[in-house]
């Protein structure tokens, strides 16, 4: 990008000293006219007009490009000399010593050629041009005046010497100004670089950072015209130098681009862009459960338990797919577990829609690989324990090779946290989170949340989170169609609950300022949110594709005028 900008300016700066080169002898042409009136008039005063025609003409010719900038430096410094040369010859030593035209016209000629010369250069025209002019005054025209008038202004060394100062100050200010455009030019050129991915990519924003790279809100504007908001991931610079860095990066982009479903952010390119490799996916307008959970408890307010079963749901049908449905370009199927859901991986959009996404962990248990994008990863693709504290099952914690019960032990633990608005492992210290979730037994919500009640949801979170492998859910569909057995009994929400509770709480400041990532420690455990004497108040670094474009206004609680006015009541999905 900065070699197409610096093209491109270098053209234009070239076609704009041309201009003025060419406009020269156009100029001189127009002297002729007046020549011919002042040879009626006064002839010698023609000859002096006939001599800048002259030079107009010729100064293009004097300025050749195929010559030593210094060489052009020195035509353009003798300039006051020869102007000042002609008015003496064809007006006096008089008028030449008095008009202030050579200096202003040296001026403007430095001022054309300026871009075309270093900024040095510039000033060293400047001060030899002023060099130039007192020493005309001192051995050429200062002889040929009155003696009476050389102490008097314009024509003493006073007044030369302002003219000299001019000219010397002229010529400073426009390197400088030339210096600070070139500069801004330069930064222009990097920022655009910095901005733009295969000319077809456009960052706007940062979303995220962490330790793996960084989350922009970008357009993708191809030749074609049309453009689209996508997010694009770019890791360090520092880790797309690891060879195995980048295969991990690639398996995950491979294999994320294989999960289309309506639960699961799109993945749409992969690519490098010189040193820096990218993945571009889907824009989802809205913000993180994570932040959502954070928001509405900050304001006092609950969800209601089928929006939360709701949610959950959504989020079973995405890991659900990955589970059975994914399958390899050969149809071969993937067998995928996330294993590391937790609400900083889950979208909740504006229109309603629940997305998971970051499956950048994720085990295919189907060809026994990992797709984590990181190193240490052991044989057989299996790389020990990769997840949120908190989350994590028992099982997964201790190491285990994972299955598809990882996942829904995590929905289990965030439905829990959705019923009773509180975080349901939570610690000051990694080692304190971990020692709280290892064989501990699951409370019911009622009594995080008495006036919750009872409610077909415990037994869906007790089988979810369970100890026994044999109270287990046999699989994500199962647990799905506990979760629509459980909305079909408690009534299925609105749409507008959702997109409402959304509207009314993405525009909110954070929290607090956002954590970073922290890097993996021992066991490859990563802890977002769990490292802190008040951990429900830190809001999670989001790590993809959350875009917080400003909604039509900001809702009260419980306005939902402004939504859509074309809605649905969610309803079970019929069976196929």
């Amino acid at each position: 990008m900065d070699a197409r900008l610096s093209q491109f300016l270098d053209a234009e700066v070239e076609r704009t000293r041309l201009r003025f080169l060419r406009a020269m002898p156009l100029m001189s042409l127009l002297l002729l006219p007046a020549v011919a009136i002042q040879l009626a008039v006064a002839p010698r005063a023609a000859l002096g007009y006939l001599a800048f025609a002259i030079c107009g003409m010729g100064f293009p010719l004097a300025l050749d490009d195929r010559r030593s900038p210094r060489l052009n430096l020195v035509v353009v410094a003798l300039l006051p000399v020869v102007a000042s040369g002609i008015v003496q010859l064809t007006r006096g030593a008089l008028v030449a010593a008095s008009s202030f035209l050579v200096p202003i016209l040296f001026c403007l000629v430095v001022g054309a050629v300026s871009f075309h010369l270093r900024p040095r250069l510039v000033v060293a025209a400047g001060a030899l041009g002023a060099l130039f002019w007192l020493g005309n005054y001192g051995l050429l025209l200062r002889p040929r005046l009155d003696p009476a008038l050389l102490h008097d202004a314009p024509f003493d060394w006073t007044s030369q010497a302002t003219r000299a100062v001019f000219m010397l100050a002229f010529t400073g200010a426009v390197a400088r100004s030339v210096g600070l455009v070139k500069v801004m030019f330069f930064h222009a050129a990097a920022a655009a670089r910095a901005h733009d991915l295969f000319a077809k990519y456009r960052l706007e924003r940062l979303l995220g950072e962490g330790g793996m790279g960084q989350v922009w809100a970008a357009t993708y504007c191809p030749e074609g015209g049309f453009v689209r908001p996508v997010a694009v991931k770019v890791i360090h610079e520092h880790l797309a130098a690891q060879p195995a860095f980048v295969d991990a990066f690639r398996r995950e982009a491979e294999v994320s681009a294989l999960l289309l479903h309506k639960n699961i952010v799109q993945v749409l390119d992969f690519g490098r862009e010189g040193e820096r490799w990218f993945l571009c996916m889907e824009l989802v307008d809205g913000i993180t459960l994570a932040t959502l959970l954070q928001r509405v408890r900050r304001a006092g307010r609950q969800l209601t338990p089928s929006v939360a079963l709701f949610v959950a749901r959504e989020i079973v049908e995405a890991v659900g797919y990955a589970h059975v449905g994914a399958t390899d370009l050969r149809g071969r199927p993937l067998k995928l577990v996330h294993r590391d859901l937790a609400p900083a991986n889950v979208l909740v959009s504006r229109t309603g829609q629940v997305k998971v996404t970051d499956f950048g962990v994720a085990f295919a248990r189907g060809h026994g690989e990992s797709t984590r994008s990181g190193t240490g990863e052991r044989p057989g693709g299996f790389d020990g324990v990769v997840g949120h504290l908190g989350y994590m099952s028992p099982e997964q914690a201790r190491g285990e090779r994972p299955d598809a019960q990882a996942d829904l032990y995590a929905v289990g633990v965030m439905l829990w946290e959705m019923l009773a608005g509180r975080r349901l492992f939570a610690g000051r210290s990694q080692t304190s989170v971990a020692a709280a979730t290892a064989g501990a037994r699951v409370p019911e919500v009622r009594q995080a949340r008495p006036h919750v009640g009872r409610g077909p949801w415990d037994a869906i979170i007790a089988r979810a989170t369970a100890a026994e492998r044999s109270a287990w859910f046999p699989s994500a569909r199962e647990m799905a169609q506990a979760l629509c057995s459980a909305l079909d009994q408690l009534g299925w929400p609105d749409e507008r609950d959702l997109m409402a509770l959304v509207q009314a709480h993405a525009e909110e400041a954070p929290i607090a300022r956002a954590k970073p990532e922290v890097d993996a420690v021992e066991a490859t455990v990563e802890l977002l949110d769990g490292d802190s004497a008040t951990p429900d108040g830190i809001e999670d670094l989001p790590t993809a594709l959350v875009c917080g474009a400003p909604a039509p206004r900001r809702l009260a609680r419980g306005d939902v005028a402004a939504a859509p006015a074309v809605h649905r009541r969610w309803q079970r999905p019929v069976a196929s």
